[in-house]
């Protein structure tokens, strides 16, 4: 089964998600893809004027902050949904909070 559009209420608007077949498992994993996930990380930092920037590159993942607190990021093309989503509520935590 390919991946195809899929709308969810629970998913911050702007973040495209596509449904994907765990062979294995045999269930569907709702996954972000990790340019999605990057750029709602830049628009919350950009509206609390902060940055969004590239600490290192690791061999599984990336290592990026908004001022002074870090977020790992796999470096795969479709991250689990409930990964991205954690990490943006992090993110907000991080600017609203200072």
């Amino acid at each position: 089964m390919g991946p195809t559009s899929l709308a969810l209420e629970s998913v911050p608007l702007g973040v495209s998600l596509s449904r994907q077949t765990c062979a294995f498992y045999r269930t569907s994993l709702i996954v972000v893809k990790r340019r999605e996930l990057l750029k709602r990380l830049r628009r919350v930092a950009k509206a609390h004027g902060a940055e969004l920037r590239l600490v290192r590159r690791g061999g599984g993942h990336e290592v990026w902050a908004i001022r002074s607190r870090q977020f790992t990021i796999p470096r795969r093309r479709e991250i689990n949904e409930r990964t991205a989503a954690n990490t943006v509520a992090k993110a907000k935590e991080v600017v609203s909070g200072e």
